[in-house]
């Protein structure tokens, strides 16, 4: 942590310049020292977040063994299983049942997902059509036959400036 600082406080260093002393050339040199400074603090944290994350070699390869392992124990646990179940004609029927009811199990769940969309569909279609049934109301109440030209363009004023 300490060589982390040492390291960084090198390219942190604030310059503390006179105004006295600064021209717009200067301005314009110390502007851009702030921005590059600035720029150095983002792409260090980059740096830093990603060998983060980056995953050791050694524990990649360890979890990859660790893997291997376990698919050589199911592969032998189903070979076992296929041993045992070879002669047994009413595992078959078994297999083939369990086969159908998780297809069912992954039909239902995919049309309860569509229920579930059509049902959103159908709410906002409803709140479309009441808005549209309110707006045909109100112009029906603005465009009333009883009205004149003059009470019809006032009322319309009156509309615009109740949306504004």
């Amino acid at each position: 942590m300490l060589r982390k600082r040492t390291y960084l406080s090198q390219f942190l260093v604030d310059m503390d310049i006179d105004d006295q002393h600064m021209d717009e050339e200067m301005r314009e040199l110390y502007q851009n020292y702030k921005d590059m400074q600035a720029e150095f603090q983002m792409t260090h944290q980059e740096l830093e977040n990603a060998q983060q994350n980056a995953m050791n070699p050694e524990e990649l390869q360890r979890d990859f063994n660790q893997l291997e392992q376990e698919k050589e124990q199911l592969n032998a646990k189903i070979r076992d299983y296929q041993a045992k179940t070879r002669n047994k004609p009413a595992f078959k029927n078994l297999l083939s049942a369990t086969n159908s009811l998780r297809i069912e199990q992954e039909k239902e769940a995919q049309l309860m997902q569509q229920h579930q969309q059509q049902r959103q569909i159908l709410e906002q279609t409803e709140q479309d059509m009441l808005t549209a049934q309110q707006n045909l109301i109100d112009a029906k109440k603005t465009f009333a036959l009883d009205k004149t030209a003059d009470e019809m363009v006032e009322t319309l004023n009156d509309e615009v400036k109740k949306n504004r």
